[in-house]
């Protein structure tokens, strides 16, 4: 790995370097795959941490509808609010998870370090079929499933790495081999693991935050453009009174660890 492999010619970091699994990225979305197998970082544009501050401080903001009303569906308010992608199933459940809070004057922040996390991997429903026949089913051996970044009994889980543990050798037809991932199964459909994204139904994502009760909620806006007293642009974005009028100040109150911890979570694939 070479510096000048991590910089575009403006001198300017380029997160779709080679070396983070991509070679090309234009106007479209368009990714070009090199390098297979190595991920320096989360690159798609969803997934950046810019858009996860976005999506949290605009969530803090009580929307009303042209009526009056105020918003508590979570797709209404994703797109009335204008953050993240109303079609995902992360940003809505994240954004309504957070503005409860805001409707019930807690104070929200996001919690130091800042990043995506997995909040917690479910392995139960995996057993490991070492004679193939799918009858003899045995438990995941130990180690299969291990953390390599982050701490996911805090919620904050970065980096899993699954893999049989050598040595695993099947039994019957298999006999002397060693096993490998796809000789997992998921006893929920009998099926066995062939993409990795099999195993994103059994992982929650989410935002890890910090929440201080006892405040005031801030009185709710209209969706940017419907309603005379929109504090919005043309594009629907929030300006910076927006986000300070419905969040009230938090440093007269000393945040504790665990006890103001909150987590903002979604299940399943992005």
């Amino acid at each position: 790995m070479k510096l000048e492999d991590l910089f575009d010619s403006q001198n300017k970091y380029d997160p779709f370097n080679k070396w983070n699994g991509v070679m090309t990225h234009d106007n479209g979305n368009t990714l070009t795959t090199v390098n297979p197998g190595c991920i320096v970082h989360l690159a798609q544009i969803n997934n950046t941490l810019s858009a996860e501050v976005d999506i949290a401080a605009q969530a803090t903001v009580i929307r009303k509808d042209a009526q009056g009303n105020i918003v508590k569906d979570a797709t209404k308010l994703c797109n009335c609010s204008g953050y993240g992608d109303a079609e995902r199933n992360s940003d809505p459940t994240i954004g309504i998870a957070i503005n409860n809070l805001a409707r019930n004057g807690v104070s929200v922040s996001i919690a130091n370090p800042v990043a995506l996390y997995m909040n917690s991997f479910q392995t139960a429903n995996f057993m490991l079929d070492a004679d193939g026949t799918g009858n003899n089913l045995q438990p995941v051996p130990d180690k299969t499933f291990t953390w390599v970044r982050g701490d996911v009994n805090k919620a904050m889980g970065l980096r899993l790495h699954i893999q049989i543990p050598e040595g695993v050798k099947g039994t019957g037809d298999n006999e002397g081999r060693q096993l490998t991932v796809s000789d997992l199964v998921d006893t929920s459909n009998g099926q066995n693991i062939l993409y990795g994204a099999q195993f994103a139904d059994y992982i929650s994502m989410g935002v890890a935050g910090v929440g201080i009760s006892g405040g005031t909620a801030a009185a709710a806006q209209y969706c940017p453009g419907k309603g005379p007293q929109s504090n919005s642009n043309e594009n629907g974005s929030i300006h910076a009174n927006g986000f300070a009028a419905s969040a009230p100040p938090v440093w007269p109150r000393r945040v504790v660890a665990g006890e103001h911890s909150i987590v903002f979570q979604t299940r399943g694939r992005h």
